[in-house]
């Protein structure tokens, strides 16, 4: 699956503004296919994908076990469903 342009675009943006050089834990919320997911565990990151639906949540899933990503935990569910603390929450096209 490709990435967009506006996907890496926005990609560099968000850890152009994280403004710290070390992998911490995140949270990416409404994970969708999972494009971002993937790409913070590329960069070293661990933490928690969720998603409200679940063949996003299983897409994610899918991707991250391909990519034989290990520190990263997928969930569907809703917030009440997460255990923190995250160190950067992301929520890219949850409310638009």
């Amino acid at each position: 699956m490709a990435v967009g342009p506006f996907a890496v675009l926005r990609f560099d943006l968000a850890f152009a503004l994280l403004g710290h050089p070390g992998p911490g834990r995140f949270l990416d919320f409404g994970c969708g296919a999972g494009d971002f997911t993937l790409e913070l565990a590329r960069r070293g990151h661990r933490g928690t994908a969720i998603d409200a639906a679940a063949e996003a949540a299983a897409r994610t899933t899918q991707r991250l076990i391909a990519a034989g990503t290990r520190d990263v935990e997928v969930v569907h569910g809703t917030v009440s469903d997460l255990t923190g603390p995250f160190d950067t929450v992301f929520a890219f096209e949850v409310i638009e």
